[in-house]
């Protein structure tokens, strides 16, 4: 079993070797609007972690003239990585709704980000 800090250490170069960007990190908070409601805002929480995309089963759609990609990405992050389920992985690209990861695997190198294609950025 590899001692925690040298998994982090480890982890944390893997990422800068394979790093194709970095990412933002943002996450959903509800605040009360005052009147019995819930207004939902969203904050980020992380910046320039070394992110790479690493897989996608993709598929176009054609909706009203413009070509949509659908499917589900992965992303490869550095172990140790605050990222929730419903928190966003923002780049310049775009931005991809987590939807879940594989945090409890033991020993991995990366931990592996499952995300859905929320807002295409290269429009």
């Amino acid at each position: 079993m590899v001692p925690t800090d040298l998994l982090a250490h480890l982890s944390h170069r893997m990422a800068t070797v394979i790093a194709s960007e970095t990412v933002e990190i943002w996450r959903q908070y509800t605040t009360s609007d005052g009147a019995g409601g819930v207004e939902v805002t969203w904050r980020r929480v992380a910046a320039n972690v070394p992110g790479a995309k690493t897989y996608n089963t993709s598929s176009h759609s054609e909706m009203a003239g413009s070509v949509t990609l659908e499917g589900e990405w992965r992303w490869a992050l550095p172990i140790g990585t605050d990222i929730r389920t419903s928190d966003e992985i923002r780049t310049e690209a775009g931005a991809w709704g987590v939807v879940g990861t594989d945090e409890l695997r033991s020993q991995a190198l990366m931990l592996t980000v499952r995300c859905n294609l929320v807002e295409d950025g290269s429009a």
